[in-house]
């Protein structure tokens, strides 16, 4: 069984005292000692302290003079304590202040041989990294290294959130290394209680003081946050305050988002270094809340530039619905070829709770509607009632409406009905096309193309002589009351137009053209005829 002991200083634990007239003196028992953030620092300067005189008040006229006084004391972890503290004369009022031992489980550093003698007063360091940050129970190690030989090292600590300057002195040592320059020491498992500023030491004459480097703020890897923000729900374009506070200095926030239902990497949307006056704080604010910011937002914290990245529980932003909600994107007529796939589109400006579609054959102007399908809205913002119908047949052909509806404010909203049409798919054939042509430069030709039946698109190509490359010319709707006629007419002929021409057609509801045998244009040189 591992025995603790505590260890009371009388420098850490003071006891002072206000006199008062004719009053029975109380001992008080100290039970149990919480958690101190921060430690008072009690002054041992010589001379009349101000510190506790307001201005336009007179000192106490009777000086406190002290009969017990708290003394050095080890006890078992556990276990009560006396503290002991009496007056010669009564006192109206008892005061403690209690201040940490420096941390107890500093390794040594290595020292190799003895240093050198230097004659330099001056000390100067060299430059080192001035953050560090570490995960407890791992090894770590903070540079400090004199620029000439020193004599002696020394280390002192002060724990991060401390409001007074005090330091601990932790360790003093012979500087080490071939020159006698290296004071940095190495920490072989980092416990909590060492995270805090360390400041490094030297001096060259043992009577003389420590010349100091800048101190080094040594982060354990570790970070809570004491306020969040958790569930907001709040409507559309009000202001919104997201709270994130460490436990610690930070020296950058991260807010990241992603949408509530999905799966994808948050996106990073805002990196900011907070005030230096409040660099526990990494709150948002968002004057105008949008739509598009519903989601989770995650509050990050970097200790250091380059370190880890702490994160925080997303906090969920959900906005309330509106009355105020119009369509975006409505269906709109469609032909579509029988058993392919179409979407009726049906979009809001803000979020809806529920979609409906309602149907009515196209000729039935007293048939009754039907509502066909309802389902909760869509994406990420609660906006999309579209409806998607893989594979469309006679049957689907007629009259459809979106109806959205937010039932916790009775709110309904219907969109203009579209027509939805199927048609039968045939092939492309082919009825009138010309051979190979042969015409004078400059002159005018008719290349012709007309289908048996009516076609959606033309296009014509080209393949140029001594070419292995086709360039499409032109393509555009077909012409005549049947849409049937491709044909399209070159008006001066040129001789870069000489090559193979080539006639495509496209049926509604395709993607991709039939082509007709190509047909080859030759320009005759002049003066030349052939029969």
């Amino acid at each position: 069984m591992i025995t603790h002991w505590i260890v009371l200083l009388a420098l850490g634990a003071v006891c002072h005292g206000l006199p008062v007239a004719d009053e029975p003196v109380d001992t008080s028992t100290i039970e149990d000692i919480g958690n101190v953030s921060e430690a008072t620092a009690v002054s041992e300067a010589k001379g009349h302290s101000m510190d506790d005189i307001m201005p336009g008040t007179k000192p106490p006229p009777i000086s406190v003079a002290f009969v017990d006084i708290p003394e050095h004391t080890e006890t078992e972890l556990g276990s009560s304590v006396l503290l002991a503290c009496r007056t010669a004369n009564p006192v109206a009022e008892c005061q403690w202040s209690w201040q940490p031992l420096p941390p107890v489980h500093l390794p040594l550093p290595d020292v190799s041989e003895s240093p050198s003698v230097s004659t330099s007063i001056l000390i100067t360091f060299a430059k080192h990294e001035n953050v560090i940050e570490v995960p407890a129970g791992s090894s770590a190690q903070i540079m400090c290294q004199a620029k000439s030989p020193v004599r002696e090292c020394q280390w002192s600590w002060r724990q991060l959130n401390q409001s007074q300057p005090w330091n601990l002195d932790v360790k003093s040592f012979p500087a080490f290394g071939n020159d006698s320059t290296e004071c940095s020491i190495k920490f072989k498992n980092v416990l909590p209680e060492q995270e805090g500023y360390w400041t490094c030491g030297a001096r060259i004459d043992p009577n003389s003081s420590f010349t100091q480097a800048t101190p080094v703020r040594f982060l354990i890897s570790e970070v809570e946050f004491v306020q969040l923000s958790r569930g907001v729900q709040v409507a559309a374009g009000e202001s919104v305050f997201l709270r994130c506070l460490a436990n610690k200095p930070v020296v950058q926030c991260e807010w990241s988002w992603r949408a509530s239902n999905s799966s994808k990497e948050p996106l990073l949307v805002k990196k900011f270094s907070p005030n230096k006056d409040a660099d526990h704080d990494c709150s948002v604010r968002f004057k105008n809340i949008l739509y598009e910011e519903e989601g989770l937002w995650t509050c990050g914290v970097r200790l250091t530039p380059d370190g880890i990245l702490h994160t925080a529980p997303a906090a969920t932003v959900s906005l309330l619905p509106t009355a105020k909600v119009s369509f975006v994107d409505v269906p709109t007529d469609t032909a579509i070829p029988v058993g392919t796939e179409t979407m009726l589109k049906c979009i809001t400006s803000s979020r809806v709770e529920k979609c409906a579609w309602i149907w009515r054959p196209l000729n039935g102007i007293d048939s009754e509607s039907v509502v066909i399908d309802e389902f909760p809205s869509k994406g990420d913002l609660g906006r999309d009632c579209s409806l998607h119908l893989p594979q469309v047949h006679a049957e689907k052909q007629g009259n459809w409406v979106c109806q959205v509806s937010i039932a916790s404010l009775n709110t309904v909203l219907t969109s203009p009905s579209a027509k939805l049409t199927v048609f039968e798919q045939d092939e492309v054939k082919f009825s009138e096309l010309s051979q190979d042509i042969q015409i004078s430069s400059g002159g005018s030709v008719l290349l012709r193309c007309v289908m048996s039946s009516a076609v959606d698109q033309c296009r014509w190509s080209l393949t140029p002589v001594n070419s292995n490359t086709t360039v499409v010319v032109k393509q555009f709707p077909a012409a005549g009351n049947e849409a049937r006629d491709c044909s399209v007419r070159l008006s001066h002929a040129l001789a870069e137009q000489e090559g193979l021409w080539t006639c495509g057609a496209r049926i509604h509801g395709r993607q991709n053209y039939t082509d007709a045998p190509p047909a080859k244009l030759s320009l005759l040189e002049p003066g030349i005829i052939e029969s």
